[in-house]
């Protein structure tokens, strides 16, 4: 297997299907300078620099000095991405990012925990990583299997593959720059022993909140449950219960106090309906709903009210938990 980023239609952009824009055409420009050996340099550059807006002007100027405007500005932009990615990537200062992709991504915590549900609930054989963004949850799912990844964005595909490479696990993925729908319909879509998948929850701007309005939508997803051994599908939060098929469980992920993400599983027949998962300092807290009505009593003055963690509240969960 290689990293190498297998070939995207240049004639198409990456959402749309129309001609490529100009400014999909300097994006990629953008992204190729960054992860050559140029960009690496400027990158290291400004490692130790004072990033902050109020020396915006003074940092672009000094790097203009050997970039192109656009180039200084990409490189002072992605610089910025990395910062602010140490939260979610303990290896950030070596990723590469967009805005957008960045705010989407699980991180690395929930990332491990979801590849190594997968890793266990499936039998050998490579992962299909289906809408792989820049790659948060393909290195994770890296770390045990090949993966072969689609991602429909093609800077974030080229990001993706350098990821992969800068943590060492070049060997280990392929990337398309391609619709895995389109892929899957053709029968082009390799055969997997199971497949994670990230749909689109936005549309021009707005947040959806239906599995029905995701991209691709709920339909194309159930399709793909019936082809391979085990299958995650990483949702909203907030996820109509009334929407989620029967043949599915549904997990709720919890870090660092909020519910990041909800993940639908298919495939596997030994998890409960709903749980919740809570990273804590000493790892994950699994607690799923029993059916049972959480104990209630009287309320004296004086006493403590604590709020469960949302994803457990999301999980039904709360009897379980009132016994520990």
């Amino acid at each position: 297997m290689t990293n190498e980023l297998q070939p995207f239609d240049t004639q198409r952009s990456s959402r749309h299907g129309d001609r490529r824009s100009p400014e999909t055409a300097r994006d990629l420009e953008a992204a190729a300078f960054l992860v050559s050996p140029e960009g690496a340099a400027a990158l290291v550059a400004l490692e130790e620099t004072d990033l902050g807006d109020a020396r915006t002007l003074e940092i672009l100027t000094h790097l203009r000095r050997t970039l192109p405007p656009d180039l200084a500005g990409a490189a002072l932009t992605q610089a910025r991405l990395r910062r602010r990615a140490v939260a979610k990537f303990p290896a950030a200062n070596r990723m590469f990012f967009t805005a957008e992709a960045l705010e989407q991504a699980s991180g690395w915590e929930p990332a491990l925990n979801r590849a190594a549900q997968i890793d266990a609930a499936a039998p050998p054989g490579p992962v299909l990583d289906l809408g792989c963004g820049i790659g948060g949850d393909l290195i994770a799912l890296a770390q045990s299997r090949p993966v072969v990844a689609y991602e429909l964005d093609p800077v974030r595909a080229r990001f993706a593959v350098a990821n992969a490479a800068a943590l060492g696990l070049a060997d280990r993925v392929t990337v398309h720059a391609a619709d895995w729908t389109a892929a899957r319909r053709t029968g082009q879509l390799p055969a997997a022993a199971a497949a994670f998948a990230d749909p689109a929850r936005r549309s021009e701007g707005r947040r959806l909140f239906s599995l029905h309005t995701m991209q691709p939508p709920l339909a194309e997803l159930l399709m793909l449950a019936g082809e391979v051994p085990a299958l995650a599908v990483k949702v909203m939060p907030g996820v109509e219960m009334d929407e989620v098929p029967p043949q599915c469980s549904v997990e709720f992920v919890s870090h660092a106090g909020t519910c990041k993400e909800a993940v639908l599983w298919f495939g596997r027949g030994d998890a409960p309906a709903r749980w919740a998962a809570v990273h804590q300092a000493g790892g994950w807290l699994t607690l799923a709903d029993d059916g049972r009505t959480p104990p209630s009593g009287d309320v004296s003055p004086g006493m403590v009210l604590y709020e469960p963690d949302p994803a457990v509240i999301r999980a039904g969960a709360l009897a379980p938990l009132c016994e520990r």
